[in-house]
């Protein structure tokens, strides 16, 4: 008995696997789903393209901070392989940090991180220059 309206196709292209590990999805997990799912084994050569297709995905994040575009990454080895490209090498920024690993990479916990970008947040936000229009509406409130 055949039932077709009961098999599910998938187009696995390097895109489709992005959004899937942009969603916190792991490798190893779409593997083993796809491999339990299938009728048929998975052939090596899906599993190795989505091995390969998603072994670089959200390991390195680009960062706007202070008006400049920054590269994070919690993985060095990533920041080093990007770091063979000439274009991007020559745009690297050397900071006077407070922690600097062995290749000077700029080494930061969250938490630090958080801190600044919350006294950057309160540097900006003068509540004294905020859009007037609000005060007009309680004025306008208060008359009533």
């Amino acid at each position: 008995v055949a039932r077709p309206e009961y098999i599910h196709e998938y187009k696995l292209t390097p895109y489709s696997l992005y959004a899937a590990v942009a969603t916190n999805i792991d490798t190893e997990s779409i593997v083993r789903v796809l491999s339990s799912m299938s009728k048929n084994e998975l052939p090596q050569s899906v599993s190795s393209f989505i091995r390969e297709c998603t072994k670089r995905y959200g390991k390195a994040k680009l960062v706007l901070k202070h008006n400049k575009f920054f590269v994070e990454s919690e993985h060095p080895n990533v920041l080093r392989e990007l770091l063979r490209d000439p274009v991007i090498a020559q745009s690297r920024v050397s900071e006077e940090a407070v922690k600097v690993d062995s290749d000077g990479f700029v080494v930061q916990s969250a938490a630090v991180e958080m801190e600044e970008n919350l006294a950057i947040l309160d540097n900006h936000i003068d509540p004294d220059k905020m859009d007037d229009s609000d005060d007009d509406e309680e004025e306008d409130e208060e008359m009533y």
